[in-house]
């Protein structure tokens, strides 16, 4: 088994740990905290139907160093992350102020449409379709990012999206949306894997009418829930279907184009204004948002232990927050009682809340869990 360590693309920095996806509570290989070499298998695809053989270490390579800015279609996600159903109306994207991380908590279950565009780095576009009978759309253009539903005259508008970007703040729903497309998802993966993972080339696939080679992902740690990562990649380096397997078979994430095209899109297709009357509400995505709820975590104190695939987290509650009457019904029902406190399971995410106030999580079974809390 060859040992790669796969260079960034020279415009990017280092890969680095992803806040976002620690956010939505889905702390998966693909956000481990330490970026490893990538142990690969010396697989090669067939190059039938007019593909030429490659070598998972150069597919790896083409997906990371692929230039092509534009990309424009229709994307179909399906998540199963077994997590409990959101209270109505949350995620709908028709909030008082039409925020956009309201919306992006839909996309954690079930099955959306999405129709996306992008030009660079600096224009992206994404419109959830159906969201309650109406369209749910958020672009970004510049330093303006532009929230809206066609349900409703509320309108969000965020300012200074370039100096967030810099600073690297989560700032809004347009790059939450293009993190949950095919190629974001891979290249994050991608550039995360290590050691602890076998890649090798699976043969060829058919998505959105095009011939594509399919990457397939495979941590080696026992104590992991992902069975694999199956990553259909165009000859340009594009991928274009994502799908996460746990290893009870569920399909956590199966996300992929129905129809592609990387032409340049048209400059109107992100451009917007407010019509007469919308109320808008505006915030200076630069500046840090308060949420005023769970201080402690808001700042990201996470401390993690292991390796790779089967990193844990561990988060420290804040004092009283499992005496509260409410936070204690809340998590009764939601978690079994064990030994070590309690147990909230999911096909991939396991959760364990010991007695102390202190949360244990990963992507692990419950078991190594148990025994991180027992060693720290």
């Amino acid at each position: 088994m060859a040992q790669i360590r796969p260079e960034p693309p020279a415009e990017e920095e280092a890969p680095r740990p992803s806040r976002k996806a620690l956010r939505y509570g889905i702390p998966l290989g693909i956000a481990g905290v330490t970026a490893l070499t990538v142990g690969l298998m010396p697989a090669l695809a067939q190059g039938d139907d007019g593909l030429d053989d490659v070598s998972a270490e150069e597919l790896i390579t083409r997906v990371l160093d692929s230039d092509a800015q534009s990309v424009q279609g229709t994307v179909k996600l399906r998540t199963d992350l077994g997590l409990p159903a959101l209270p109505g109306g949350l995620g709908s994207g028709s909030g008082d102020d039409a925020d956009p991380g309201a919306a992006a908590l839909s996309l954690l279950s079930g099955d959306h449409t999405l129709r996306v565009a992008a030009d660079g780095p600096d224009r992206q576009k994404a419109t959830l379709l159906d969201q309650g009978g109406h369209d749910y759309t958020a672009l970004h253009d510049g330093g303006d990012v532009w929230a809206f539903s066609t349900g409703s005259d509320k309108v969000f508008h965020g300012t200074n999206a370039d100096a967030a970007a810099e600073g690297d703040e989560d700032h809004a729903l347009p790059e939450d949306m293009r993190d949950l497309t095919p190629r974001e998802l891979a290249r994050e993966l991608l550039q995360r894997s290590g050691d602890t993972t076998d890649v090798t080339v699976d043969g060829t696939v058919n998505v959105a009418g095009r011939e594509a080679y399919q990457l397939k992902v495979t941590p080696t740690q026992d104590a992991s829930t992902v069975k694999d990562v199956r990553i259909a990649v165009a000859e340009n380096g594009v991928p274009l279907k994502f799908t996460l397997t746990a290893d009870d078979d569920t399909k956590v994430v199966d996300v992929a184009f129905t129809r592609v095209s990387f032409a340049k899109p048209s400059a109107d297709t992100f451009a917007y204004k407010p019509p007469a009357g919308a109320d808008v509400t505006t915030r200076d995505l630069s500046q840090r948002r308060d949420t005023g709820r769970m201080p402690e975590l808001a700042k990201g104190d996470v401390e993690t232990h292991g390796s790779g695939w089967t990193t844990v987290g561990e988060v420290k509650l804040p004092d009283g927050a499992l005496g509260e009457d409410g936070a204690r019904s809340f998590l009764d029902a939601l978690t079994k009682k064990t030994d070590e406190g309690r147990l909230f399971s999911t096909p991939l995410v396991n959760a364990l809340v010991t007695d102390d106030g202190r949360v244990f999580f990963g992507a692990v079974h419950a078991g190594e869990l148990n025994r991180t809390a027992a060693a720290n």
